[in-house]
């Protein structure tokens, strides 16, 4: 936002000297070619030339500036404060693949069989790594099956960490194999 503020600055599209003072009506005035300027200002200028995904991103963040001060942010008498939204026109090719971004996640995501030596390993195999600390093997054989639930849990549901600090008992179904959470007003199936 920064620097596109600082464009219009520079390129003559506002009279305000700072950011803060950048009228709305200096947003509304904005053409297609001068979005395209800007999008060119991105990729060409040499001490900040971005990626193409970077360019995509700072487009996007715009987009989404617009969207919100023409659809959602309201003045004293409810209207919109942004009557015109250039951005909405604005297409952003997307940079990569979903795929490409699964194939970077390989090997770094448990398999089945992974998952499973885990939670043995939790449940059985850490007693032994622990053997001469006292007080880690007492813990262990007091938590070592919640410890293995809360991983199994985590690993199965898709639950964050987050989440599941704030789960209560009541927030489990187990007919329906499912935990829900009012805040977020979603279910995870679990296993």
């Amino acid at each position: 936002m920064k620097r596109f503020f600082n464009w219009l600055m520079r390129e003559g599209l506002t009279t305000a000297e700072k950011m803060s003072d950048i009228p709305i009506e200096a947003l509304e005035k904005l053409k297609m070619d001068e979005i395209d300027s800007f999008r060119m200002e991105l990729s060409t200028r040499r001490e900040h030339a971005n990626t193409r995904t970077t360019i995509s991103r700072k487009l996007s963040s715009l987009r989404s500036l617009f969207h919100y001060l023409s659809q959602i942010a309201e003045d004293d008498d409810f209207y919109p404060l942004l009557k015109r939204n250039v951005m909405a026109k604005v297409s952003i090719k997307r940079t990569h693949k979903p795929k490409d971004t699964a194939a970077k996640l390989e090997g770094k995501l448990l398999q089945e069989e992974e998952i499973s030596e885990f939670i043995a390993y939790i449940n059985e195999h850490y007693a032994a790594d622990v053997a001469d600390n006292k007080q880690a093997l007492y813990a262990h054989e007091l938590n070592h099956t919640r410890d293995a639930c809360i991983v199994s849990l985590v690993l199965n549901s898709g639950l964050r960490v987050s989440e599941l600090v704030n789960l209560n008992l009541d927030d489990l179904d187990l007919k329906k194999e499912t935990a829900l959470r009012l805040p977020e007003r979603q279910q995870r199936r679990y296993v």
